[in-house]
């Protein structure tokens, strides 16, 4: 080996100047260190060879190996960043920094590498191997990029069963998984838009937090993947910010509210944000369904009880911002559109006003927004359980204050709207009959609670913000009046996304109970992408396996990981649904360890497109509700092999009571 690691003594890093020493403790190594706008950094490399003599330090140059076998570079960095600090920083000088980080190398030297490697794999397989996805036993012994080839190759990948296309839809959910071990760990901050991978200062959208998806669909897996730990930097950073002077400024000051907190599309870990899109509030509902989904898998009374406080505040802040409805007048409010005039009288719900459909810029505003009003009444419906579980008195809630919430839960409209698709070109030439299987006649979810879905130029916008009620939301389920309305409001959009949009399509082609098109999705969402600059078309995955947005986003990984543990189990209706979207193509395979919603775990064998046998651990012990076509029939065993007694509701339904920490075999 020979090379050279080429940073200059004295060279200007970060505002830091690299330096390079050889003591006997740290062999030869290297530090920079520096101030930014927002924090102090300090790093430390050690250079470690296994021939004397290999490693020396050329002056003007840097450090070069010439003639070892084996080198091992130590890389220790930090910074003086503080979740928990007001000001986001320790208060740590840049000294005590530079010595914090230095010692954490020598004591990385001391340990030597196969113990730290030992570390890491046991770490790392400590939350990986809690649950995984087999499609195929076959292990393919070629480099990814064939495996990406092969899979969007028709004359090679013709039926979609091939073993090594398998292969890479298993490996593309462990992927997932990874991504959400590697990147969501210790200080209480969450996923940007690039995760840890980002390698460019500057970033696309600043590789920020952005709230109207991304940021959230980044945890999508964390709960049902047996990943519930690596929620908690995301779910801390929100219990936290709901408290901050920053978010309860923004709604004081952008919102004019006196109670409550939230934050805008753009964000970043200091608490800061930018105004783009800054009629887009409801950021603050959609960040307090995922400490409700916490709870949902966990049944964590603590945590319930530590998250309340952000989950009211929420609440207050909609009950303050939202207003009666007023009605609408397509002549006076939307004069630019070209279709038939609409009228609405007001109807007596509470809207939230002038709301964003994220992100329909040529219609950018309305009233209650199908988007803003499904993640507001499950917020005020969730806070209203969530009051329930606690009680009271544990909430600190005087009586007065559950009942304006009551008034509100019972008013507030619920963003359920149906409309009939009318197939005019005359508005856009792709309104087309049929667009996308759906037929004039047939009825939509409406996007907007006034205008109708042709106010947008974009009929395949990548956002699907009207239907958060089908996923990640529960409302709408199969035996719902709008779950048809639903499923063709998503045909209308089309398959042809961005990446993260395919991820929420897996989801919800999969809570409409279809595998085969959410395969069809996962298909698309496994292309291979040569685009690396913005282009909301070019969606797929690199050789590496990163989504493209374009360019590269870490969100459309985890949807798709996501989406497939869906396909395989979903319990958003607090029954464990079994296989309920297996695509036709997934013909045999196992899934071990996919979580639920009241705290089970389940496995699942299947063969031939049948469930051959399952698996359920009871984490808590709370009734275990299961629907598979024909399990009424079928035998429940105790871990010792006894039969337990089930409640038959029909065929396909049963329920039976559990013991907390027992299993049970199907």
């Amino acid at each position: 080996l020979h090379f050279l690691i080429s940073c200059q003594p004295g060279e200007k890093i970060n505002a830091g100047e690299v330096h390079y020493a050889s003591t006997p403790t740290l062999g030869t190594y290297g530090t920079f260190c520096g101030t930014m706008t927002t924090v102090n950094h300090a790093c430390h490399f050690s250079v470690l060879s296994d021939v004397p003599g290999a490693v020396s330090i050329q002056k003007g140059k840097g450090i070069e190996v010439k003639g070892a076998h084996e080198v091992i570079i130590l890389f220790s960095a930090g910074t003086d960043f503080s979740a928990t600090n007001p000001d986001r920083k320790s208060g740590e000088s840049a000294k005590a920094l530079m010595q914090r980080i230095r010692q954490r190398s020598i004591l990385a030297q001391q340990k030597g590498f196969d113990a730290i490697q030992a570390d890491h794999v046991r770490d790392y397989q400590h939350f990986a191997k809690r649950a995984s996805l087999q499609l195929t036993p076959f292990v393919p012994h070629v480099p990814t990029n064939t495996l990406v080839d092969r899979y969007n190759d028709p004359t090679y990948n013709r039926t979609g069963s091939e073993p090594d296309c398998l292969f890479l839809e298993q490996l593309y959910f462990a992927y997932g998984r990874y991504l959400e071990i590697a990147s969501s760990r210790g200080v209480n901050v969450p996923n940007n838009l690039q995760g840890i991978w980002n390698d460019k200062a500057n970033a696309p959208w600043n590789s920020d937090i952005h709230t109207n998806i991304n940021v959230q669909m980044n945890y999508w897996p964390a709960e049902p993947t047996n990943l519930s730990e690596l929620h908690l930097p995301f779910l801390n950073f929100i219990i936290q910010n709901a408290a901050d002077a920053n978010y309860q400024r923004v709604a004081r000051q952008y919102a004019g509210v006196s109670q409550g907190w939230t934050v805008f599309t753009e964000s970043n870990i200091f608490g800061g944000m930018s105004t783009w899109g800054s009629n887009y509030f409801v950021a603050n509902a959609w960040y307090t369904s995922h400490l409700w989904q916490h709870w949902r898998y966990t049944r964590d009374k603590d945590f319930l009880r530590r998250a309340f406080p952000a989950m009211w505040g929420a609440a207050q802040f909609w009950m303050d911002r939202m207003i009666p409805d007023r009605g609408y007048d397509s002549a006076l409010q939307n004069p630019g559109y070209k279709g038939q005039p609409y009228h609405y009288e007001p109807d007596g719900t509470y809207v939230a006003p002038n709301e964003f459909s994220a992100e329909q810029n040529d219609h950018p505003s309305e009233d209650g927004t199908a988007h803003a009003q499904q993640l507001i009444y499950e917020l005020l419906t969730n806070v209203r359980k969530a009051i329930q579980i606690l009680g009271a008195t544990e909430t600190g809630l005087e009586s007065p204050q559950i009942a304006r919430m009551d008034n509100y839960l019972a008013k507030t409209d619920r963003g359920l709207y149906r409309e009939v698709y009318r197939a005019n070109t005359a508005l856009h030439d792709q309104w087309t009959n049929p667009r996308n299987d759906v037929r004039q006649g047939e009825t939509l979810l409406k996007e907007w609670k006034y205008s109708p879905y042709d106010v947008s130029r974009d009929p395949s916008h990548r956002h699907m913000s009207h239907l958060m009620a089908l996923y990640p939301l529960s409302t709408i389920g199969p035996n719902s009046p709008y779950f048809q309305s639903a499923v063709n409001s998503l045909k209308l959009r089309g398959d042809v996304a961005t990446g993260w949009s395919m991820g929420w399509k897996v989801n919800l082609w999969a809570r409409a109970q279809d595998g085969d098109h959410a395969h069809r999705i996962i298909h698309n969402a496994l292309k291979h992408s040569t685009s690396y600059r913005t282009n909301e078309r070019a969606g797929g995955i690199y050789y590496n396996l990163y989504d493209s947005h374009s360019p590269f986003q870490t969100d459309g990984n985890f949807g798709v990981c996501a989406g497939m543990a869906e396909m395989l189990l979903q319990s958003q209706t607090d029954t464990l649904q079994l296989l309920p979207a297996l695509p036709a193509v997934w013909k045999d395979g196992h899934a071990k360890g996919l979580c639920a919603v009241g705290a089970f775990v389940v496995d699942q064998k299947w063969k031939d497109g049948k469930l051959q046998s399952a698996t359920i651990l009871s984490r808590q012990g709370e009734t275990c509700n299961i629907c598979y076509p024909g399990i009424a029939s079928r035998r429940i065993t105790d871990e010792e092999g006894r039969e337990v007694p089930v409640k038959v509701i029909n065929a396909d339904n049963i329920s039976f009571p559990t013991r907390k920490g027992s299993t049970y075999h199907l």
